[in-house]
């Protein structure tokens, strides 16, 4: 009875592993990516991504960095 278990257990685990590789290779064949590639960064936006003087002592924990 026990070797019965064991060669059901053994044999359950490989058809799924089997299944599971089958499916991997279909989805990676047919799985598409896009790229997304940042747009340059223009001189008129570049005070909104900078820090202000008090941003950049809070940020720095100091009093008079800027």
């Amino acid at each position: 009875m026990r070797q019965l278990m064991v060669t059901v257990s053994v044999a359950v685990a490989c058809v799924l592993v089997v299944a599971g590789c089958d499916d991997a290779t279909v989805n990676a064949e047919t799985a598409t990516t896009e790229t997304m590639i940042p747009r340059p960064l223009v001189a008129r936006e570049l005070a909104a991504v900078l820090l202000g003087a008090k941003q950049v002592n809070a940020a720095m924990g100091a009093t008079a960095m800027a």
